[in-house]
């Protein structure tokens, strides 16, 4: 029975994680490179001990970065082939009908600081206009301050963005350093920071503005 993406998800990790203590998590539209398991394993045992990081994400945006290691850090997980560990999931905030600080007038400011569309996907989730769990999932990092580590080159290629695509049909696909032709050697970042620096850049795929160039190179091409 289909329970719908939300349900679906929590309760498919959930179940995973009460005999393993980690997991790796694909969709049916994602396209991994071959390097893909070898990268989310080696990330979840570096960083296991480190209480900092939430999740490994498999997706990464484009970035430009003249450091010659494998992954940075942001606040934003990504939901396209991911992994954590059981003690993170576990900590995980699905219930949020008791968080009052999501309707103080600064927490707006504070969550947008993972991409400005995070708020508005929160929002749409409370009012029941979407249902996802990726927003919760990030919420959940907001809240105990973890950041997630995400890759220079991406070693997920989203195929869901045609039209027969369900979450991503209309959306606008994002722009990745595509890591599918080359098997990069995997250097990992020491310190458990933000990248400023990257963070920016991922910013910017996820603001308004940068949707509304978007849209409107679109329909000059049309």
């Amino acid at each position: 029975a289909n329970k719908g993406l939300a349900k679906s998800v929590i309760a498919g990790v959930t179940e995973v994680l009460t005999t393993y203590n980690s997991v790796i998590v694909l969709e049916d539209d994602l396209i991994p490179t071959t390097d893909f398991l070898e990268y989310m394993n080696l990330s979840l045992d570096r960083y296991e001990g480190n209480k900092q990081v939430g999740s490994i994400s498999g997706f990464g945006f484009r970035v430009s970065s003249n450091r010659c290691y494998s992954n940075y850090f942001h606040k934003r997980p990504t939901t396209w082939g991911w992994a954590t560990w059981k003690d993170r999931w576990e900590m995980a905030v699905w219930d949020l009908s008791e968080e009052n600080e999501i309707l103080q007038p600064a927490f707006k400011s504070k969550f947008n600081k993972g991409g400005q569309d995070l708020h508005r996907m929160l929002i749409n989730y409370l009012q029941g206009n979407i249902d996802s769990w990726g927003i919760r999932w990030a919420y959940s990092h907001y809240k105990n301050k973890w950041l997630a580590s995400s890759p220079v080159y991406s070693k997920i290629i989203n195929n869901g963005y045609g039209d027969d695509g369900t979450n991503c049909n209309g959306a606008i696909p994002p722009p990745i350093n595509d890591g599918h032709n080359q098997h990069q050697s995997i250097c990992f970042v020491k310190d458990i920071v933000e990248s400023k620096e990257l963070s920016k850049q991922v910013n910017w795929y996820n603001s308004n503005l940068y949707k509304l160039i978007y849209k409107i190179k679109q329909w000059l091409a049309v």
